[in-house]
């Protein structure tokens, strides 16, 4: 029960610090945006404030962001851009659990993406496509539309281990959802394969909470406690939010469980 304690009045003590470094993202965000020339530009540094909301829990703020991206988008006719801002708006849907206007709006971006022949577009949308399915644990289409992502991977108009790191992070929550954890297991590994940490902080951490996820449903149970003792150590030093809370209530849970399971057989 120490554990359970210690892990949780641990969030609580780094709520000021993820705040702090909050605000001095969001700050350096609205910097690039006032230095952004183009519509191109405009839309991306709106599409990343979108995300630092979305990320923040503000879903208001992010929807305001939304709203200037399709304005600017609208404006110059230009599919790729369009497809950026309906993405967005899909996002923003995805965050507040409204499943089919997440998908409207992602299929519009799609739509959109594949008639402007942008692969980074085609490759994001169908994504996202694919991760709102995984949420309405819909896994069938969920894996239609993250493996049409998968191809798009070593296109040489897609670069940095962000692509792969989050399509297959994804894949491996799929198949986590169909009781298929060795299938998972290989897809956390490539993905961990192609996972810079240095360069891609949050996508290590995320590979760190799902290793935990795949060992524990193999019932290596030393294997996953381990992982998500990395995950909350190296979330933490990072300052990480989402990962950080996930990895700690995990394993708050299974400690807890683990706990009562104890406990029963000890008065049974």
């Amino acid at each position: 029960m120490k554990k359970i304690i210690t892990l949780f009045c641990f969030i609580a003590s780094m709520q000021t610090v993820f705040a702090q470094n909050s605000n001095f993202r969001r700050d350096s965000l609205y910097k690039e945006l006032k230095q952004a020339q183009t519509p191109g530009r405009q839309v991306y540094a709106w599409a990343n404030i979108s995300e630092y909301y979305s990320q923040s829990g503000l879903p208001d703020s992010s929807q305001y962001a939304n709203e200037q991206m399709l304005k600017i988008a609208s404006g110059t006719h230009q599919d790729s851009l369009l497809a950026q801002a309906y993405l967005q708006i899909g996002n923003y849907f995805s965050n507040i659990s409204d499943f089919k206007q997440s998908l409207e709006f992602e299929f519009k971006s799609l739509a959109l993406a594949e008639k402007s022949k942008s692969v980074r577009d085609i490759w994001l949308a169908s994504k996202e496509v694919g991760v709102s399915f995984k949420k309405l644990k819909n896994y069938g289409e969920a894996l239609r539309y993250l493996k049409k992502a998968v191809p798009l991977i070593n296109m040489a108009s897609l670069s940095g281990s962000d692509v792969s790191n989050r399509t297959y992070t994804h894949l491996a929550e799929v198949f986590l959802g169909l009781a298929q954890p060795d299938s998972a297991l290989r897809y956390i590994q490539l993905a961990n394969e192609a996972t810079v940490k240095e360069k891609d902080a949050y996508g290590y951490a995320r590979v760190l909470y799902i290793f935990a996820s795949v060992y524990k449903a193999k019932g290596d149970i030393d294997l996953a406690e381990s992982y998500y003792k990395k995950c909350i150590a190296f979330s933490n030093a990072e300052n990480i939010y989402a990962p950080y809370v996930t990895a700690t209530t995990d394993y708050g849970q299974y400690l807890f469980d683990t706990k009562q399971y104890n406990l029963s057989k000890e008065f049974a």
